[in-house]
């Protein structure tokens, strides 16, 4: 049995708890094990409702809960939503979330906290819907694992990992699914045609490429096109690489926080950045150009 809490019983939470409970045979027989929501975390009362004694209003019961492995974060907002997620990933909890304000703002800090800690913070939109049945003990049969992770390349997580290792069978699961590239092997986070395939498709995965990929501007540039977070886990050299970081900001103002001090005091790049978001302005180095922009955007 999987404990798990979930955070917040609004629609979304209620909606959440419902069909765990309501498709609990369908979700075990996919998650190979029984999937129990052991908390429900909510400031309000619901006196009447059948959930109610799983309801909690102190927080600190989960994170000192051993049990609780995932926690579904479904409060909303990135003030307490923030707080809660980073706390559970420093516990060591997993966390899903389909919070986009959160993961906008910060999403890049709470992975890194994840990658740390070894456990995942995850967007539920990247989750695809469905689990396909999985013979574990065909997980080193390559003509097998071939076949599954071409239907569903997220299965790439239960092969082995000299297979997690085969060029075919990784890019056979990044090609169906890109965020396969998660659950390759060392090796092929280092292979440059594997992590383009990935990045090309859906950006985020930069945060699992090898450093010295990190270094590489035709990959970071890829990256940064599609998801300007990236440019977190870009080399030191890259963050103070016009191309890139001028890319970077045009998709995600806020991202220039992590641009290099010379960059951040650059107008082109600060102007781009202040044009997606506002609150971009907050990051600019030089003072003088800060205070321009500033009054700009009062004006």
């Amino acid at each position: 049995m999987v404990n798990i809490a979930v955070l917040g019983y609004g629609t979304v939470g209620s909606g959440v708890v419902e069909l765990l409970d309501k498709n609990k045979d369908i979700v075990k027989a996919n998650a190979g094990d029984e999937i129990n929501v052991k908390y429900i975390l909510d400031i309000k009362d619901f006196e009447n409702d059948k959930y109610k004694d799983k309801l909690i209003k102190n927080f600190d019961i989960i994170i000192n809960d051993k049990d609780i492995k995932i926690a579904a974060e479904v409060i909303g907002g990135a003030t307490v939503a923030y707080e809660y997620t980073k706390r559970l990933l420093e516990a060591g909890i997993n966390v899903v979330t389909s919070n986009k304000e959160l993961v906008a703002s910060h999403g890049m800090e709470l992975l890194e906290i994840a990658k740390k800690r070894r456990n995942r913070f995850t967007n539920i939109r990247k989750i695809k819907r469905g689990i396909m049945e999985f013979d574990e003990e065909k997980a080193n049969n390559k003509e097998y694992v071939l076949e599954m992770v071409k239907k569903q390349g997220s299965l790439l997580d239960y092969a082995s990992d000299e297979l997690k290792n085969d060029k075919e069978v990784v890019l056979a699961a990044i090609q169906q699914d890109g965020n396969a590239l998660e659950f390759a092997g060392k090796k092929l986070k280092d292979d440059k045609e594997v992590v383009l395939e990935s990045i090309k498709k859906v950006g985020w995965t930069a945060c699992y490429v090898s450093s010295r990929l990190s270094d590489d501007k035709e990959v970071m540039l890829d990256a940064v096109k599609i998801d300007g977070q990236e440019l977190y886990y870009a080399s030191k050299q890259l963050r103070d690489d016009y191309d890139v970081v001028l890319t970077a900001v045009k998709n995600k103002g806020l991202i220039l926080k992590y641009a290099s001090k010379r960059l951040r005091a650059n107008r082109e790049i600060a102007e781009a950045a202040v044009a997606n978001d506002k609150r971009a302005i907050e990051y600019i180095s030089d003072e003088n150009l800060k205070a321009e922009l500033s009054k700009e955007e009062e004006n």
